[in-house]
């Protein structure tokens, strides 16, 4: 009977282990990510990365994410996270996301629930979604693109689609957005 206890909280133990591993892995991920050190932001990633909006994938490979990477440097972006859940492989987060772009816009940061899944020591996948009360968060935010989205059509005949997440459409809408500031 002690030999079964033993084993049980040896398990316990082992499983205890894994979960704190991974957030260490999640923590390190965000900041390397915030300093922008892109190796170890990108050695951090499984070689079967994607990134996904509930069931709608969002970042198809590692190699994608390049792209969102190099707008996140130019829009200064950098996250925070609460820990709200851990398993064996994966942990839950509540996420704020600041950016220039939001910040020159006057537009509060964005934050949604991401889970970050795990294989092999890595980050398999990164699911994002809603958290209670994100409806009316999300509603408020929106309303304050919509009259920059406005502008940006009447002066200029652009959409949000004008500007792909890479390098060159965060510097594009930097651009745009500090004549809108001037306007």
């Amino acid at each position: 009977m002690k030999k079964l206890y033993l084993l049980i909280i040896s398990c316990f133990f082992f499983l205890g282990c894994i979960s704190q591993n991974n957030v260490e892995l999640v923590n390190e991920f965000i900041q390397s990510y915030n300093k922008k050190d892109s190796i170890k932001t990108f050695n951090l990633l499984h070689q079967d990365f994607s990134e996904l909006w509930g069931n709608e994938i969002t970042i198809i490979s590692k190699k994608d994410f390049r792209y969102n990477y190099s707008w996140g440097k130019v829009m200064n972006d950098m996250e925070e996270i609460v820990i709200i859940k851990t398993e064996q492989n994966f942990v839950e987060t509540i996420s704020t996301y600041y950016s220039d772009r939001d910040k020159l816009l006057g537009i509060p940061p964005y934050k949604s629930k991401r889970i970050y899944k795990i294989k092999d020591h890595k980050i398999i996948k990164i699911i994002g979604g809603k958290f209670e009360g994100y409806n009316e968060y999300d509603q408020a935010r929106r309303k304050q693109y919509e009259v920059f989205f406005e502008w940006l059509s009447k002066n200029y005949g652009l959409k949000p689609s004008d500007f792909p997440f890479d390098k060159k459409g965060a510097e594009k809408l930097i651009s745009i957005i500090n004549k809108y500031n001037k306007s």
